[in-house]
């Protein structure tokens, strides 16, 4: 398909019309909502809970399997979003859709409960995969999961395995079919349209680039960028071709997995400054200190535009922002 069609076809989505959901109703970004809906879902009397699990599991998250037949799911114990618990283990899930961290949050909601279980776990949850900031989780870990990688596809897996099953709750059925739509638009998990926009930022053509992040911006889209594979392997090829040309001493690294920080990191040594990109964001570190994050569903941010049009002049002003730091 050509460009020009593709970029129509940008357009086109925006008149287009959705279907009537009924969680469209000033719903989407309500936490609170989210936590009970997701929270009922998760009793195992429904049948997800065996789906949560796996898909946790295939994405080598976390293991919470151990959990006995007296599970007990609870709403805002402590203010904790979501607690599930049994005898001798207990998760803390703390659900964040664009609500900032308060300081000390997952750490104080810790030391809450940490004398009355053998094991604590915490998880936290965001649409694209955020981490927690340092202030809210301080020394602890968390493991980041998300509403596009970890809680749509565990509905979806369990409807098309149960959307023909006649001893399956009919309500049940269509409550998780539309509650998946309204997770679609919460991450705008377009299929389509990532495979437009892999295609678009996929050219050197700056014009149709600069044409597309307009179109982008005016459907108020928050299709996670670094979750397109070829996006993200551009994302990286221009970061190191210019701090390589312009700003490192001496060589710079290939770009690595940092399996413990989950993301992928780029090492200028001569300067002691490494660049990460993890599912969510870009950002760069000094001596422990962060520095020019980069949220990447958020096309507003013009750094981000920079890079992804490979203006190199844009790029250097938020290099520079870092190096002069």
């Amino acid at each position: 398909m050509k460009l020009e069609k593709l970029l129509s076809v940008i357009r086109s989505v925006k008149k287009t019309g959705c279907k009537f959901n009924p969680f469209d109703a000033n719903f989407g970004f309500l936490e609170n909502t989210h936590s009970d809906i997701i929270a009922k879902l998760l009793d195992p009397k429904l049948g997800l809970w065996d789906y949560f699990i796996r898909r946790l599991n295939a994405d080598n998250k976390v293991d919470i399997s151990y959990f006995s037949k007296n599970l007990k799911i609870v709403r805002e114990k402590h203010k904790i979003d979501i607690l599930l618990k049994d005898r001798r283990n207990a998760v803390i899930i703390e659900n964040k859709i664009w609500a900032p961290d308060q300081p000390k949050q997952l750490a104080r909601y810790y030391e809450k409960i940490k004398n009355q279980f053998d094991t604590v776990t915490i998880i936290y949850l965001t649409p694209f995969g955020h981490p927690p900031s340092k202030e809210s989780v301080e020394d602890l870990q968390a493991i980041q999961i998300s509403y596009q990688r970890h809680i749509l596809p565990w509905l979806e897996e369990w409807y098309d395995e149960n959307k023909n099953r006649s001893e399956v709750d009919e309500n049940l059925r269509i409550f998780v079919k539309l509650y998946s739509e309204q997770i679609r638009t919460i991450t705008n998990n377009n299929k389509y349209m990532i495979d437009i926009l892999e295609k678009v930022f996929g050219t050197d053509d700056k014009g149709y680039a600069e044409e597309a992040i307009s179109l982008y911006k005016s459907m108020s889209s928050r299709i996670n960028l670094l979750c397109i594979g070829s996006i993200k392997d551009r994302i990286m090829e221009t970061l190191r071709d210019v701090v390589s040309a312009d700003y490192a001493d001496g060589d710079v690294t290939e770009w690595y997995k940092d399996e413990y920080k989950e993301c992928w990191v780029l090492d200028d040594e001569s300067n002691d400054i490494s660049f990460f990109i993890s599912d969510a964001d870009i950002y760069a570190e000094r001596d422990k200190n962060e520095l020019g994050s980069i949220c990447c569903n958020n096309l507003d941010n013009k750094y981000l535009q920079d890079i992804l049009t490979r203006n190199n002049e844009g790029i250097k002003q938020w290099l520079n922002s870092i190096y002069d730091n």
